[in-house]
């Protein structure tokens, strides 16, 4: 131990004696070199090889000895024994154990090395020899990786960028040895800040593709805290590229003990980390691919033209969409078996020039053109056609205007994509060990299908002697520019191989000084996958270009258009970017709530949803659209993919039909008032001309006296009047040039005025005809050049009917006021009669009878009296009753419902019926509105008392929300409502006093039941 100890070791040691001994401190711990005697009492040196042998040490074993020969000597370094120095030698003690440190170390490195190179081999095997995703078999390979460097703890990291543009990590996997605590569960582990937690120096190394590594006391101290406190004492942190992009970094701790990383053990570590960042290339690529192929995909079948692709070679069919198909009327196999002169109905050698323009011009609008149904009959048609290269020949892509579906891609094309994806899941790496020269020191072929040459045939070769010189200069400059750098070096090469030309994603990563690894990976299918994705993209771009339909998709998260084709951007005047500027809230007319919920609607069914919108024009203008939308995925976000049709004249068409037949039911509706006729027709006038294209409307009624027209001053004056000329045939009449002839005809002189300021030149004049008699006519002006349609000349003679009905309602409801007027004053008549004259009689009768009892029996006289004055008390309620009944001005001073009980007790007392009421409180109603529900409860009690036959009567009066309700309800023999029934003209009346106040009036009876009248009407 002095020995060692004056060579400037500080030795921790123990000396055993027994082979019990040896044992026991071997299993104890592991030492850096074991010192024997030959010779000891209990057991000698060889015995003591062996136990050290036995317990898997790997300490050089050093004999020390004074007696024993060379022979011996020799025989126990056979046996197992680094070295020997005999006991007079000791100074050769130091230099023999630190030659067998040295060596001990390197065998060990050496060892690592080799499992550290097989795990590497495993991992490109995992992640790119797989058909799963890297994720499947990442843990598996942290643990192969953790294991052979004899790391505690392996991980990998993802980094993101925040919102203000700092570098953060997040632990994605992790692998422990036994014993050690795991982290992944840590929240300090999810969301590290590099910069703000002190690895601002890690980050700068790691994104310039450098590893960080060494012995925790060997960094700075703001970088130790952390780290000592997950016990970490080594480390060692391998950046992970992905497409040229720091993606973020695989990591491995040493916990247990302090240990320097080789550079082997960097190198091979790199390449594993290359290795990952190549397989989460390839899923991206896939990725993409998949979403180019979806969006695609979704403007296809959303197409409402037709589509199809000719080869321009054979001037055959390669695919058409179903669109197409059903436009024309022939199926799959019969469009396969036609060329396109069986299509176009224009002369062979037009079609062969129409087809040399396109392939010389490459993209064109062809314009209108004529097409054959499979039934023989043309179609006119608006083509578009751009050319585009599929399998190696030109193949014109044509859309033809007014078809509406998209038939899926070619199955040719999927079956190869199918192949290349199979291939592209299928290819594994090969590795190489080169030195500075570019000598192959190494090979690790995981697919010999890749060797440029065998493997028998590359081992000990330069790269100048297998390559040709110029690619071979090439290779040699990336291996050296890595050794000098020590930072790992990515780039693409192709080869021409036994199989054709294939294409390499190389990694030159390095190892030890004088060594880099070389990971070679067969990128030919990603080659072609790129390929295909832009020749797709072109396609996407040209279908997208084409189509006449407005196409526009929004980022389904911020609602912001982010690709739109012209055709959209002309319908609503913005250019490319200034409609990518807007979201879908700027374009659709409607508020955020509606259109959040209708793409919610849209994300729910999971299908294309149609429907009606309204979209804004740049200029402010509205166009009406029917919308198909369904939502894709582009570039990992969810899209919605809209194809907006214009229905602007469709929904124009539509409003006006509806206000048409608004206008004429308005006009039906109002001709059930006893309104005046001119207030009838001013408002028929103007929801005429609210629901046509005339400008002006005005109605001439006969004179039934004279027979002329009012409002014809002219054509009394001796001029030939067109509205006469319609009155006397019976038929309509148009007339055009109106303002000119009759300003340059004095005959006309008393309408030059009104004429002069008109806009109107062009007169419909339309006869009022009812029940065979001609009431007078309707005029109609119109602008210049807009004559009225066949369609709304129909309208104009529903509205002339109406207009008819009306005057003939006004002159009927005169006539039949003047006889109700009559009958009322009959009817007092009547009443008098029965009532109060009969009441003064009886008095008058009683009065005599009294005055002969004064004489004769002064006590009997009071009877008589009694009766005549019980008389006149009945006739003074009679004839108030009567009075109230002609002029009700207790409305007005005592209320409804004081009229109403007036009026019950007058029914009661004038024909012994019996009448219940239960009546509220006075309501707060205006007189118009109180008098109105009198007269009705007035009429329907009339009604009881003539046609009924009832014994008992209810009358109810109930107000409340806004609502006055009157019910009249008795218990008479009733009658069917659907059937002739007497009091009908009464029953009218109360209706049409009802509506006028806005309200309604429900009658409710039947034979044997009795009848129930309920009048509702508005408070206000």
């Amino acid at each position: 131990m002095r020995e060692l100890r004056r060579g400037g070791y500080q030795p921790e040691h123990e000396i055993v004696e027994t082979p019990e001994g040896m044992r026991a401190a071997l299993a104890e711990r592991s030492w850096d070199v074991i010192l024997s005697d030959y010779r000891m009492p209990r057991f000698g040196a060889p015995e003591a090889l062996g136990l050290a042998r036995e317990a898997g040490s790997e300490a050089p074993f050093v004999v020390v000895s004074g007696k024993i020969g060379e022979d011996v000597a020799v025989e126990a370094i056979r046996a197992g024994a680094y070295d020997y120095v005999m006991k007079d030698g000791l100074a050769r003690l130091c230099a023999t154990v630190a030659h067998g440190l040295e060596e001990t170390k390197a065998r060990r490195e050496l060892r690592r090395r080799d499992a550290i190179l097989d795990a590497v081999r495993f991992a490109a095997d995992q992640f790119l020899g797989e058909a799963v995703g890297w994720e499947e078999s990442v843990r598996t390979v942290l643990r192969r990786l953790g294991e052979a460097t004899g790391a505690s703890r392996a991980y990998i990291f993802e980094n993101h960028v925040s919102e203000d543009g700092e570098i953060w990590g997040t632990q994605r996997y992790e692998w422990v040895a036994e014993g050690i605590p795991a982290q992944t569960d840590s929240p300090l582990m999810q969301a590290i800040p590099y910069r703000a937690a002190g690895y601002g120096r890690w980050v700068e190394m790691l994104s310039r593709g450098e590893p960080v590594h060494g012995r925790t006391g060997s960094f700075p101290s703001g970088e130790q805290v952390e780290l000592r406190a997950q016990g970490i004492l080594s480390i060692l942190i391998v950046p992970i590229f992905v497409e040229g992009r720091w993606w973020g970094q695989i990591g491995f701790d040493a916990c247990r003990e302090e240990r320097e990383w080789s550079a082997a053990e960097v190198g091979a570590l790199g390449a594993a980390a290359g290795t990952l960042g190549a397989a989460i290339r390839r899923r991206r690529i896939e990725t993409r691919l998949t979403q180019s192929e979806g969006r695609y995909r979704a403007v296809i079948e959303q197409a409402t033209d037709g589509i199809y692709l000719l080869d321009a070679g054979t001037r055959r069919f390669v695919e058409t969409n179903p669109s197409f198909r059903k436009m024309f009327g022939y199926t799959v196999e019969e469009v396969g078996a036609m060329d396109i002169y069986a299509l176009v109905a224009h002369d062979p050698d037009d079609v062969d020039a129409t087809i040399e323009r396109t392939l010389e011009q490459r993209r064109r609008v062809v314009g209108e053109r004529r097409y054959r149904r499979r039934d023989g009959s043309l179609l006119d048609v608006e083509v578009g056609v751009s050319v585009i290269s599929l399998d190696g020949r030109d193949v014109i892509c044509t859309i033809v205007r007014d078809v509406t579906e998209r038939k899926r891609a070619e199955e040719r094309l999927r079956a190869s994509e199918a192949e290349l994806r199979a291939l592209f899941e299928a290819m594994t790496d090969v590795i190489f060990v080169i030195d500075g020269e570019g000598r192959h020191l190494e090979v690790a072929p995981t697919n010999p299908s890749l060797l440029y040459r065998s493997s028998s045939e590359i081992v000990g070769k330069t790269l100048h002697e297998i390559f040709p010189k110029e690619q071979a200069d090439e290779f040699l400059g990336h291996v050296r520019r890595v050794l000098e750098t020590r930072r790992s070096v990515d780039f693409e090469y192709a080869l021409t191989m036994d199989h054709g030309r294939t294409w390499f994603e190389g990694t030159v990563s390095p190892m030890l000084e004088e060594s880099v690894i070389w990971v070679a990976r067969d990128v030919t299918r990603r080659k072609r996958d790129e390929e295909a994705l832009r020749e797709s993209e072109r396609l996407h771009r040209a279908v997208l270009e084409q189509a006449s339909e407005n196409i526009f998709l929004v980022d389904v998260e911020t609602r912001r258009i982010v690709d739109s084709n012209r055709a959209f951007r002309e319908t609503l005047g913005y250019t490319e970017e200034g409609l990518h500027r807007l979201t879908l809230y700027d374009v659709v007319a409607a508020d955020r709530e509606s259109v959040d919920a209708n793409i919610r609607r849209i994300l729910e069914r999971g299908s294309p949803s149609v429907g009606e919108r309204r979209y804004v024009r740049k200029d402010g203008s509205l166009l009406e659209v029917e919308v198909s939308g369904s939502v894709i995925l582009r570039d990992g976000k969810r899209t919605l993919v809209a194809v907006a049709h214009d229905i602007t004249e469709r929904a124009r068409a539509q409003r006006l039909l509806e206000e048409r037949v608004s206008t004429l039911s308005g006009i039906a509706a109002n001709l059930t008032l006893d309104l005046p006729v001119e207030n009838t027709l001013d408002v028929l006038a103007k929801s005429v001309v609210g629901a046509s294209t005339a400008v002006a409307c005005a109605v001439a009624l006969l004179d039934e006296g004279t027979g002329t027209l009012r409002m014809e001053a002219s054509w009394r004056a001796g001029v030939e009047s067109p509205t006469m000329r319609a009155v006397r045939t019976g038929e309509p009449v148009i007339v055009r040039g109106v303002r000119r002839s009759v300003l340059e005809d004095e005959r006309y002189a008393a309408a030059h005025g009104l004429v002069r300021e008109s806009p109107w030149d062009i007169v419909y004049i339309v006869p009022l005809v009812s029940r065979g008699r001609t009431l007078g006519a309707i005029d109609f002006g119109y602008l210049p050049g807009h004559e009225p349609g066949e369609e709304e000349k129909v309208f104009l003679g529903a509205a002339a009917d109406q207009a008819a009905v009306a005057v003939e309602n006004a002159r009927l409801f005169s006539e039949a006021r003047g006889k109700a007027a009559l009958e009322e004053r009959q009817k007092l008549a009547r009443e008098l009669h029965d009532s109060v004259s009969q009441a003064l009689y009886g008095i008058a009768l009683g009065v005599q009878t009294a005055r002969e009892l004064l004489e004769s029996d002064p006590r009997s006289a009071a009877a008589p009296l009694d009766y005549a004055v019980a008389l006149a008390e009945a006739g003074m309620t009679e004839m108030r009753a009567l009075i109230f009944e002609l002029r009700p001005e207790s409305l007005e001073n005592e209320g409804l419902v004081a009229a109403l009980e007036k009026q019950a007790a007058a029914v009661e007392a004038r024909h012994g019926l019996r009448v219940d009421t239960a009546l509220d409180g006075e309501p707060e109603a205006p007189l118009e509105t109180r008098e109105a529900l009198y007269r009705i409860a007035q009429e329907a009690l009339h009604n009881v008392v003539k046609h009924a036959r009832a014994s008992r009567v209810r009358l109810t009066l109930e107000h409340a929300c806004g609502w006055i309700a009157l019910e009249v309800s008795d218990d008479g023999s009733g009658f069917d409502p659907d059937g002739p029934f007497p009091g009908h003209l009464g029953l009218r009346s109360m209706r049409e006093r009802a509506w006028r106040l806005g309200g309604t009036l429900d009658l409710q009876s039947g034979p044997g039941r009795g009848t129930r009248v309920v009048a509702r009407v508005p408070s206000g």
